[in-house]
């Protein structure tokens, strides 16, 4: 298994309203990107099983409690996890989930 975090300091435009309709204006804004990918390997073919990714924008709450932004990343993750054992034999040899 391969994992790799990143968080980034990004800056994006967002659009303001005006008091009047059409007199909106643009403003700059400062956000922190997170991103994570995990890889699945199979180290008997030595070829990647599997490639997961989420990304999203990082809060200050998520940066003070840093383990439970990394585990909701990790569970959002695997949701996505479709691989299939091939074979009856390969299912019974893989890991029970408890």
């Amino acid at each position: 298994m391969n994992v790799a975090a990143v968080v980034e300091e990004r800056q994006g435009l967002r659009a303001t309203s005006g008091n009047f309709p059409g007199w909106g204006g643009v403003q700059t804004e400062d956000y922190r990107l997170g991103r994570m990918a995990i890889d699945l390997v199979d180290a008997r073919r030595r070829r990647m099983a599997w490639h997961g990714t989420a990304e999203g924008r990082v809060s200050p709450d998520m940066l003070r409690d840093a383990g439970a932004a990394v585990e909701m990343a990790v569970a959002a993750i695997f949701e996505g996890f479709t691989v299939q054992a091939t074979s009856a034999a390969a299912a019974a040899r893989a890991p029970k989930a408890y």
